[in-house]
């Protein structure tokens, strides 16, 4: 498995339902990724020939050993099962 981060992207997403979310599109928004280039870890990290690995941006990491933990690893997978209605 590979985790992949996006970064911040221009999406429905970020969108809070606040009073000051026009004052966050006009000063936030145009520093935000375009979808394209946010789904590009995900794809690289799909693609890959690898395990294990973090993919952000064009940068491909470790997973960082805290959140490497078998503990940790059981978790995700019960959650997963959880989410998928697979049992």
């Amino acid at each position: 498995m590979n985790v992949a981060d996006p970064g911040i992207v221009n999406s429905n997403m970020i969108s809070m339902g606040r009073w000051f979310d026009p004052l966050a599109d006009i000063f936030f928004r145009p520093f935000c990724k375009s979808p394209e280039k946010g789904v590009a870890p995900a794809l690289r990290a799909l693609d890959a020939d690898c395990t294990g690995r973090l993919f952000i941006g064009s940068k491909i990491k470790d997973i960082p050993a805290k959140y490497n933990k078998p503990s940790e690893a059981c978790w995700l997978w019960d959650e997963t099962i959880k989410l998928c209605h697979c049992r």
